[in-house]
């Protein structure tokens, strides 16, 4: 019986954070974004290894959204 009280205690503890992960809300810089109508950004980009540009590329994929959600004209330059 011991065993099966820990077995379920350790399981809800590895539980409980996915849910609270699941529950974040959207990230929303309207405070850092106030009276801003554009942004610039420049973006070196200086890797040999193609898996870590793609991920970068996919970090700048997801500012650009990011400002245009927030109605803030991104100009953004990768070098």
């Amino acid at each position: 019986m011991p065993r099966l009280v820990f077995a379920l205690v350790t399981m809800m503890a590895c539980i409980l954070p996915l849910h609270a992960q699941a529950a974040k809300p959207a990230i929303n810089d309207a405070d850092a974004l106030n009276g801003q109508t554009h942004a610039r950004g420049v973006f070196l980009i200086d890797f040999a290894d193609p898996a870590k540009t793609a991920f970068y590329l996919g970090v700048i994929k997801g500012s650009h959204a990011g400002f245009v959600r927030q109605k803030v004209q991104p100009e953004l330059v990768l070098v």
